[in-house]
């Protein structure tokens, strides 16, 4: 990549042609796991122009940007130069990932006029206005709401009475595909998303297609999510076996990948401990149902990939 000269304006660091990979989260979908298991391969990484910062150094920055400066317009290229500096600090950046899943709203507006993320699709503008000449792609879990809501309730409310935690909300009412689709309104980029029900089995791919590498490419850090869920025993075995006998495609791997859960999961770990107060059991299963319907529409927007075992 050349340094491009545009007006009065040099780019020095703000390339048209890097990437930008945005996980957007959402809450309680996994946290920094993605940016602790890609940086687990950081050589690999350097070697193809990715540059995956931690949270420590662009959340405020980007806060800043979008929120004080930006406020709704596209950044000039001399703010784009101020950021991407902030960012990465050297040239030829091929791919900046940045991981955050507070980027579209803080926890206290996870819930809202009657749905999920209502301020998607602004604060998605908004954020995307901070690199208006680069190509984005977008990346983001969803998760049951009959989990995602307790889990909520439980990290981000307090406990407070769930009457309150749930005022004006009909969990029924919530459709992830709703918000999907809003952010897609807000801007043109490819959206891709899996669930965080999937993840040990998926984690290797969501991997890959976050950090734009092909699927031949061997990545450390792909059963992190997975080890989560296993006992030490099953771990060791599976990185063995995985070792000495790999897989020739995904579909073999996710059939290794089951096997090994299956035998060596920690029960706890895999089923989700639902306990907002009030909530029966058959609301539970209803909410499931409605969550795996959800799924098809949300493979049927345009601009959507859905990652799936």
């Amino acid at each position: 990549m050349d340094r491009q000269t545009i007006g009065e304006a040099e780019r020095l660091y703000s390339d048209p042609d890097t990437r930008i990979a945005l996980h957007l989260g959402f809450h309680c979908t996994g946290d920094e796991a993605l940016i602790y298991s890609l940086r687990q391969n950081k050589p690999l990484l350097a070697e193809h122009g990715i540059v995956v910062p931690r949270r420590r150094f662009f959340v405020d920055e980007m806060r800043r940007m979008t929120t004080e400066i930006l406020r709704g317009r596209p950044a000039t290229i001399p703010e784009q130069e101020i950021l991407f500096k902030t960012l990465i600090d050297r040239e030829l950046v091929e791919t900046l990932v940045l991981s955050f899943d507070s980027f579209l709203c803080a926890p206290r507006g996870i819930l809202g006029e009657g749905r999920l993320y209502p301020k998607a699709g602004p604060k998605l503008a908004e954020l995307r206005g901070a690199f208006p000449d680069n190509e984005t792609a977008l990346f983001c879990a969803i998760r049951n709401p009959a989990t995602f809501l307790p889990e909520v309730w439980s990290r981000f409310a307090g406990r407070e009475d769930p009457r309150l935690f749930l005022a004006g909300i009909e969990p029924r009412a919530l459709r992830w595909s709703d918000v999907i689709a809003r952010m897609r309104a807000a801007c043109d980029d490819e959206i891709t998303v899996w669930c965080h029900e999937d993840t040990p089995l998926i984690w290797a791919r969501v991997m890959r297609a976050v950090a734009g590498l092909p699927e031949g490419v061997a990545l450390d850090g792909t059963l992190n999510v997975g080890a989560q869920i296993m006992t030490e025993e099953g771990e060791a075995l599976l990185e063995e076996y995985l070792r000495l006998n790999p897989p020739a495609d995904e579909p073999e791997r996710h059939r290794v990948l089951e096997a090994f859960f299956d035998k060596f999961a920690v029960e706890d770990e895999i089923e989700a401990d639902v306990e907002m107060p009030g909530w029966s059991d058959a609301l539970i299963s209803e909410l499931t149902l409605i969550y795996e319907d959800d799924l098809a529409r949300i493979a049927e927007i345009p601009g959507v990939t859905l990652i799936e075992p």
